[in-house]
């Protein structure tokens, strides 16, 4: 695949930190190319160079906010050990992902559609992680399992945006130990 030229990466990087700055202000207004171009100091036929329209920008970026949490997801269980797992380091690097992305989160908080991205996210999450869970809970159903996963993955994901709302302003090791340790507590419901 094609790397993409310097320039591209950071006029695209400019649209879409306008896009969740509008986003934040105005919530429940729809937002022009117009609007957009002017926030981010870019002309018009470059918006329309990179994307069709504001909606072809949503989804663009809502597709790569998706990859990034795969990616994440797929670097952690290619590396985990089932006999001596910790869940400390893949919660603390998730979180820096979110905290490095910002706006990414910011457009997920107030696009309209976060429910359904949610819960995109969380099907993808748990496709990744069941055969993963399934070597780790032996004597478990896949029922129960996804019945644990629902139950941590959703409070997870509820703390996280909560996290986002806030502005970071809890530590990013102060939030991931935190969520490691409920995540410990509750599976031991399933030893």
């Amino acid at each position: 695949m094609k790397k993409e030229d310097h320039r591209i990466k950071l006029t695209k990087l400019m649209i879409r930190k306008a896009y969740a700055e509008l986003l934040k202000e105005r919530q429940d207004k729809k937002i022009t190319v117009k609007d957009l171009c002017e926030r981010a100091d870019v002309n018009r036929g470059t918006f329309y160079s990179h994307y069709k329209d504001v909606d072809d920008l949503q989804n663009q970026i809502i597709g790569q906010f998706k990859s990034l949490l795969e990616d994440t997801f797929i670097d952690f269980l290619s590396t985990v050990d089932v006999e001596n797992l910790s869940t400390t380091d893949f919660i603390k690097g998730l979180l820096k992902s979110i905290y490095a992305n910002k706006d990414f989160c910011e457009i997920l908080l107030y696009s309209g559609n976060s429910q359904s991205l949610l819960s995109e996210i969380l099907d993808m999450a748990k496709n990744l992680v069941n055969n993963f869970y399934t070597k780790l809970f032996k004597n478990k159903s896949i029922e129960e399992i996804n019945f644990w996963y629902n139950f941590v993955a959703g409070g997870a994901v509820f703390v996280i945006l909560n996290w986002i709302n806030e502005e970071f302003k809890e530590p990013i090791d102060k939030l991931s130990n935190e969520l490691n340790e409920i995540i410990v507590i509750t599976t031991n419901t399933l030893n």
